[in-house]
């Protein structure tokens, strides 16, 4: 091969890199709806995996949900460090082919020394020169660009544990549909679970954007021990399915609007995180927990329907739509969805 023809090889090579770099980049940061992105979800899964079968070895579940307050810091400085690497290898392909570099080593210290804006080591001849600028350039860039949207996912962590932390003050634990049901019931505003379903219907609808564009917020825990989003979830679509199959609620019409929107938000969170969600074969609810909740409803003042046969075959498909990605995300991020009362 003529040297004419590798020289055209490694100028390829290192734009393709770097449109993979800045393509990774929009994505993660920019983009408001999921698009699969080999670099984030190489680290974030790989990162998982030390976690889960390293970190978490033999600790109780307290302890891990500590050490997984760590998890997502050190995904993201995972994938910046990526990202950095790779634009390392990408830039050193560029020199390479400039004639700016005589051998891989010092390729790889010419384009390091140029992201990391330290120059020590400039390239000689004009072209290598422009490529270490415009190297640097955008090492400064990348390294804003990043930072700047690190208080926006720290405000999306915190805004989904308000929203998690809202659902066990309320019922307790375990935390059930039921129990929050029994909360509105009982707080002398029952009228109020209508403004739950817009209220939820939003989240749920942040929930799936964000959380499917950075997985690693999928992971992150939350602040308070024993807290899960994916039970919290589970909690507010029960309601919602309790409420369209049983209940003479507020408007059916807004709670099937929530349980429709979580059941898309579940669903998109999940293919980020490539988690097979397979199909419910039956309900893990079973009859008897089904009819001890209508009596606990009926209790707190519920207008509960008295075709309870017909309740039962109303809620089962309800559930179905969205238990599948519940059971699949609880099972891959270590949450566990509580039992319904049995008496």
């Amino acid at each position: 091969m003529s040297a004419r023809i590798v020289q055209i090889l490694e100028v390829l090579v290192g734009l393709w890199l770097l449109v993979l770099l800045f393509r990774s980049l929009i994505t993660v940061t920019l983009l408001e709806r999921h698009r699969r992105d080999p670099i984030r979800d190489f680290t974030a899964r790989s990162t998982w995996f030390l976690f889960r079968n390293f970190l978490g070895r033999g600790r109780s579940p307290g302890q891990f949900d500590r050490r997984l307050l760590w998890f997502w810091p050190v995904s993201l400085f995972v994938l910046m460090g990526a990202w950095y690497l790779h634009g390392i290898l990408a830039f050193a392909f560029l020199y390479r082919a400039a004639g700016a570099s005589s051998t891989w080593l010092d390729a790889l210290l010419t384009s390091g020394s140029a992201l990391s804006t330290l120059g020590y080591k400039t390239p000689p001849g004009t072209i290598g020169q422009v490529i270490s600028i415009a190297e640097g350039g955008m090492g400064l860039f990348v390294i804003v660009y990043i930072l700047s949207f690190v208080p926006g996912y720290l405000g999306i962590i915190q805004a989904r544990t308000d929203r998690v932390d809202a659902v066990y003050v309320r019922t307790g634990h375990p935390a059930t549909g039921v129990a929050l049901l029994e909360w509105y019931l009982r707080s002398g505003r029952p009228e109020a679970l209508g403004e739950h379903w817009y209220d939820w219907e939003a989240w749920f609808r942040t929930l799936g954007a964000a959380q499917s564009l950075s997985p690693g917020l999928t992971i992150a825990p939350s602040y308070w021990p024993g807290e899960s989003w994916v039970n919290a979830s589970a909690v507010v679509l029960d309601t919602a399915a309790l409420a369209i199959a049983a209940l003479g609620a507020p408007p059916r019409g807004h709670a099937l609007i929530c349980l429709e929107t979580g059941e898309r938000a579940l669903a998109a969170v999940a293919s980020s995180m490539r988690v097979q969600v397979g199909t419910a074969p039956g309900c893990l609810v079973s009859r008897a927990q089904f009819d001890v909740a209508l009596d606990r409803l009926a209790a707190a003042g519920a207008k509960v329907s008295p075709d309870r046969d017909r309740a039962w075959a109303d809620f089962v498909p309800l559930r179905r739509r969205y238990e599948p990605s519940l059971v699949a995300l609880a099972a891959e991020v270590l949450a566990e969805i509580d039992a319904w009362p049995v008496a």
